[in-house]
Parts: structure tokens; sequence; C-alpha cells
């Protein structure tokens, strides 16, 4: 309490990301009014006025009371963000915890609480912030610069690494792990850990990581899921693993969008794609991974490249 976040380096980058999923993941049932005011950064990073009626404050606040709290008991299936969590296993069982959806950090969420209640540093600079000059990079960017493509949540495995990079026990400080010099016997110090008899040493992060990777990689798309009391459609990973992109030829953004694994469905013996029984999507992912485009474009048109 009392940490006023900095609209500009803490809040926007969060929300900004979360829109730029639209350009990869088209769920079907987007609330367009939603996105619309997350797109107003101008009111969005509005201090708080005097008046009765402040709009920037209700806008504040709305967005934030779509939030899914990761400090909650509940199972918050209309929550935001739509993305399906660490402990999809009890999901799929039919025993949904709260952990079986995304949510965004403990922290990303006092930040974001801090904001949508006006305690918040106003300083939008007008426009979109671009790549930083090389005078303005320092050792702290470099390590923000590592981490902030990676996918982080959700560890179902992950993607770069597992949960195992949660244990606290394994820092001697933020971003440095507990290691000692010589390669071979590198050991945290200090106290056992208690992460059974696994060894921390190179490799220790992406032992939990799929073998063959191609086939996680293809099976973790969106998924169509009906809730207690309606229909939604989670996300995976779709900044490193597309759902839905458009075309090299498309024009504008609101254009039909296509499965990103397209043509690995032409060569599928069912005629659902990604029917369990299919093993030949996974054959298909192995053999031709390298053909998938990447997504390209500005700030106001991704498709795929040509």
């Amino acid at each position: 309490m009392g940490y006023r976040p900095s609209f500009l380096r803490e809040i926007y980058p969060l929300l900004s990301r979360a829109l730029a999923a639209r350009e990869v993941h088209d769920p079907g049932e987007i609330n367009r009014g939603y996105h619309l005011q997350l797109f107003d950064w101008a009111a969005l990073s509005k201090a708080d006025s005097s008046a009765t009626s402040d709009t920037a404050r209700d806008a504040r606040k709305f967005v934030f009371s779509w939030i899914r709290n990761p400090n909650s008991d509940e199972v918050q299936w209309e929550k935001m963000p739509r993305g399906l969590g660490d402990d999809y296993d009890d999901l799929d069982a039919g025993n949904p915890l709260p952990t079986s959806f995304l949510s965004v950090t403990p922290i990303q969420y006092a930040l974001l609480e801090q904001w949508a209640a006006g305690n918040f540093q106003s300083d939008w600079p007008g426009s979109e912030p671009g790549i930083p000059a090389p005078g303005e990079i320092n050792p702290a960017g470099i390590d923000e610069a590592a981490l902030e493509n990676c996918v982080g949540g959700p560890f179902y495995p992950g993607i770069e690494v597992s949960w195992l990079v949660r244990h606290p026990e394994l820092y001697s400080e933020p971003f440095r792990f507990k290691v000692q010099n010589t390669p071979e016997t590198n050991p945290p110090s200090g106290s056992a850990l208690t992460l059974g008899a696994l060894t921390f040493r190179p490799g220790f992060f992406s032992q939990q990581m799929a073998q063959p990777w191609q086939a996680d990689f293809y099976d973790c798309h969106k998924e169509h899921l009906k809730g207690p009391d309606a229909s939604y459609t989670f996300m995976w990973w779709t900044a490193q693993r597309p759902d839905d992109v458009l075309l090299s030829s498309a024009t504008k953004a609101s254009d039909q969008r296509f499965r990103w694994v397209r043509e690995f469905d032409k060569a599928s013996q069912t005629e659902d794609p990604d029917d369990l029984a299919n093993l030949a999507r996974f054959e298909q992912m192995q053999k031709n991974w390298s053909k998938l485009k990447f997504v390209i474009g500005d700030k106001n048109l991704f498709k795929e490249e040509d």
C-alpha cells in the first residue's frame, strides 16, 4: 500500500500486451466495448479529478473489475486474462481450481489495484513508446529485455521454463541463482532444497519441457470450454504459438483470421485435426514446424509474413 506505479512503465505494458493477444487469437466472443476502452491510453492514464463524475476513474475501475484476482479462492471463469493456467488437469477432470485459469501475478495485480484506485503516476507522454535509445540501456534493462518476451505462465509445463523457477530458495537475489563457481558441483548454497532429488545444474529448468517439443506445441491451442453458466474460449500461449492469424494479403484488422497451423490440417487423417487419435498432427509439426510463418506488422495491422 502506498506505492504509486508508473502508468507508462508498469500499467501500460500489461494492458497493451493483453490487447496484442487479439492479433493472434480470435475467440469469436470478443467484448469490443471493453477492448475499445483499453485502447484509450490518454483516458486510462489520466489522474483523478475532484469531480463527482469522472469518466477516467470509471474506466480504470471498469477495466480492473474484469481482472482475475490471483489471491482469490474463487474459480473465476469469466475474468481476464482469458487463459488456461498451471492446474489445467483439475479443469480437464471437471474439478477446476482457481489456478486452473491464468492470472496476472500478485505483484501485477497490486499495481493494477493501485492504478484503479487513482494512486499512480500519470506520466503518459502522449504517444506509445518506441525502442530505447542506446544511451538509455542499462544492466537492469538488459535483464528486462531478456525476460519481457518470455511467455511465463501458464506453467503447464511452459515454453521457456516451468514452475521450478518459482522456488525462491533457488535465488540469491532477484534474477540471480545461487550457484557456486565450479560448474561440476553447483548445488544451491545454504539449506537443502525441498525439490526431491533434483540437482541444480545446467538443464535443471528445461527438464520439464515436452519431448519432442513439437507435439506439445501443436496441442497448446485455444480451447472452447463450457463453464457453469456460459461457454468460454481460453488461450494457452498465443504470443509464441498463435491460434488465428491474418493472411499476408489482409488489408485491415477486421479481415477474416485463419488457423495458424491450417497447412497441417490438410494432412489430417480425421475430419477433426485436433482429434486426440489423430497422431498425424504431431508428425506434421515435427516435420514442418519451420514452415510456420511469423506474425509481423506495426501498431495498426499484424499479419503473417509473405
